[in-house]
């Protein structure tokens, strides 16, 4: 761990209550990195730190709707106010969206998916980049899926949600 160069580093994950996201957490806390996680399920966000914490690693958990500006503002204040800072950010937050043949789905289909899998990238990316650029240190990484290359059947509002990160 003391190796490790998430040691010492505060990381942000966006979805981190389950799934995905709550594994990344678990690995960086794991490699030494105090974790923020954050999610829609506040109640998750604070599982998840406990299990961190409960480990002997160090977490918080944090509500936000990665859809919405206010909750976005608010999560990035609220891990700076407790960790000082954000190293890095795991941008994870994401849905699969409908399954099926794409001539089924809606534009609203399509709206929510990429509201959430594209746009939310995008806003979380610039108000963590702004405090990044004036740390003048940081990382950003987006979890995309080998769907946006291959473009499996019956997922085509995903693949192409995931491409377009």
């Amino acid at each position: 761990m003391n190796g490790s160069p998430f040691a010492g580093r505060v990381v942000l994950v966006t979805g981190g209550a389950a799934s995905l996201g709550r594994a990344i957490a678990l690995d960086l806390a794991g490699r030494g990195a105090a974790v923020a996680i954050a999610d829609r399920d506040a109640g998750g966000a604070r599982r998840v730190a406990g299990e961190i914490a409960g480990g002997g690693g160090t977490a918080a958990g944090f509500e936000a709707n990665v859809l919405e500006a206010v909750s976005l503002e608010g999560m990035v204040a609220a891990v700076i106010g407790r960790f000082g800072r954000i190293d890095v950010l795991v941008n994870n937050a994401g849905m699969l969206g409908p399954i099926g043949p794409l001539w089924e789905t809606t534009d609203a289909d399509v709206q929510r998916v990429f509201d959430l899998n594209v746009r939310a990238v995008f806003s979380c990316t610039r108000l963590v980049a702004k405090h990044m650029m004036e740390r003048r240190s940081g990382a950003i990484v987006t979890i995309a899926s080998i769907a946006g290359k291959e473009g499996p059947k019956n997922i085509s509002i995903y693949a192409g949600a995931k491409a377009a990160v």
